[in-house]
């Protein structure tokens, strides 16, 4: 399975652009999949806090913003102008351009190409795929409310099992875990302020 191939995380394709549909295949594939360059996912050696830096401020735009917008431009992929979907060829490119390094062990997470809103606080959006079994530390976002939604998979939230179709909304500055299911977990989350 090519890198290209195995990072869309919204749409996993073999080899021969075949879909890989099953829960196992689709957590194989991720399990197979190298990183260009170095190893992304080595265990942190100090605690673990989440980078909540894609709602900073610079020069008057939101980090995240002008983050999908450096990837768009690097990838000379235009948006806005018709309709694209995470199966186009392009976008692989575009998905490894967007990819974030700052999980805990045994998650990977990509920034989608598409900011929502606008005006004082965008909405952005991510796709997070949980290995089986891995726990995301207790932690809180004090700048950012969130929606988790499950794509597939299930993750555990206060002993209570959320799978394909939950979500839960977390509130700016509220602490919470989870952990990720036996067979693993596809999430989107969508972040905003207040």
């Amino acid at each position: 399975m090519s890198w290209e191939a195995a990072s869309n995380p919204i749409g996993i394709l073999g080899e021969n652009g075949e879909r890989v549909v099953s829960r196992l295949a689709a957590r194989q594939a991720f399990k197979n999949v190298q990183s260009p360059g170095k190893d992304i996912m080595k265990p942190t050696q100090e605690k673990w806090k989440p980078d909540d830096s894609f709602h900073d401020l610079v020069g008057g735009e939101f980090r995240g913003v002008l983050r999908v917008k450096k990837a768009l431009q690097k990838t000379g992929i235009t948006l806005g102008d018709k309709i694209v979907t995470s199966r186009d060829p392009e976008m692989a490119k575009l998905v490894k351009e967007l990819r974030r390094t700052t999980l805990p062990q045994g998650f990977e997470q990509w920034q989608l190409p598409i900011i929502l809103g606008g005006g004082n606080r965008p909405v952005m959006s991510f796709i997070t795929v949980g290995s089986p079994n891995a726990k995301l530390p207790r932690h809180a976002h004090k700048n950012d409310s969130l929606l988790r939604i499950v794509l597939s998979g299930s993750i555990i939230y206060n002993k209570q099992e959320l799978t394909t179709g939950d979500w839960m909304y977390v509130p700016t500055g509220s602490p919470y875990s989870f952990a990720v299911g036996s067979l693993g977990c596809v999430i989107m989350h969508l972040y905003n302020g207040v």
